[in-house]
């Protein structure tokens, strides 16, 4: 069973073996940095306490009790209601429609405060585009070369979802 759950301490460990098998194959560059353990669990605090202050969260991302990701609200803008959205996923748990399923289970949970969410995905990420199209987002354009990661230029696509748009979904 799926379940979209708050960030906590419970679900560290769990975590923290999902990123050590992302780091094994294609890692998030700020994967790169957690180098340890005690990395990782300063990690989690600094994530609770942009929690507390009302500036974002983090929400485990469960699959039959164990913690295989993670869906990020970050730089909420309570003034305009938009925040920016990111995920990641253990590679193993990839391509089962997973993301898509847990965003839908907690969208609707931050539209009672949001109005707009956005999504900067890498151009070459075809499954997150793919999540992006399944859950009904719109793109707003690309934005050449705005990630730079190991020296190299990226383009991103800036991807909304409204709350307006949930009516049509």
């Amino acid at each position: 069973m799926l379940e979209v759950k708050v960030l906590s301490k419970i679900h560290q460990h769990d975590l923290w073996d999902a990123i050590q098998d992302c780091k094994k194959q294609n890692p998030f560059p700020w994967m790169q940095k957690l180098n340890s353990s005690l990395a990782w669990n300063s990690w989690v605090e600094a994530a609770l306490l942009q929690e507390q202050m009302g500036r974002g969260g983090e929400w485990s991302i469960l699959q039959d009790g164990k913690a295989i990701g993670l869906l990020s609200l970050q730089n909420v803008d309570w003034e305009h209601k938009s925040a920016n959205v990111g995920y990641w996923l253990r590679p193993s748990f990839r391509g089962q429609g997973i993301v898509s399923q847990a965003l839908a289970l907690i969208i609707k949970e931050w539209f009672l405060e949001l109005n707009r969410l956005e999504f900067l995905i890498p151009a070459e990420n075809k499954a997150s585009i793919a999540v992006m199209h399944k859950i009904g987002a719109q793109s707003e354009g690309r934005k050449r070369q705005s990630y730079c990661e190991n020296q190299k230029f990226y383009d991103l696509i800036l991807f909304s979802l409204l709350k307006s748009d949930l009516s049509q979904l």
